[in-house]
């Protein structure tokens, strides 16, 4: 990519920001994005965990090959051809892929294009029961992890 094309594309990005973010005050604007900046950074971790984690079996696909099957990522390609080994995978994935948060609260959003657009579910893991209380940091244990992970797949509610 040349500087040309480089700073065109900057502005591009830079006009898409300014419609996002419209009426909205800029340090609001900020922390929204930073929100997706994070869940950015979670999904590529774990792309490259499941890599590593699968090895010979993580499928190698060309762009051309994501498109005409409609899956954004080689491992979403991999869930669907591996139905039945998905609750073993993902029980080896909790144990080897650790975030290091800040000690700020952090919403996580999980959006899906195949879910309704009613179909909305917030989990709110903010409780002191709900995680490891430390010196610096908090932590979340396997078992807080598993928490939110059935609370998620089973779409549980609880009482607050």
């Amino acid at each position: 990519m040349n500087d040309t094309n480089r700073k065109q594309l900057g502005q591009t990005l830079w006009g898409i920001a300014d419609q996002l973010r419209g009426a909205m005050n800029a340090d609001d604007f900020r922390d929204y994005m930073l929100s997706f900046l994070f869940l950015r950074y979670l999904s590529d971790n774990y792309e490259i965990a499941a890599k590593k984690e699968l090895g010979r079996d993580y499928p190698v696909l060309s762009t051309d090959v994501l498109l005409k099957t409609g899956a954004s990522t080689p491992l979403q390609v991999w869930y669907e051809e591996n139905k039945e080994d998905i609750p073993a995978f993902e029980k080896q994935m909790r144990r080897k892929v650790h975030y290091v948060s800040t000690g700020i609260p952090v919403c996580i959003l999980v959006l899906k294009k195949c879910k309704k657009p009613d179909d909305v579910l917030f989990i709110n893991a903010s409780g002191p029961e709900h995680f490891d209380k430390g010196k610096r940091q908090n932590q979340l244990s396997p078992k807080h992890i598993a928490k939110i992970i059935d609370t998620y797949q089973y779409r549980k509610e609880e009482e607050r």
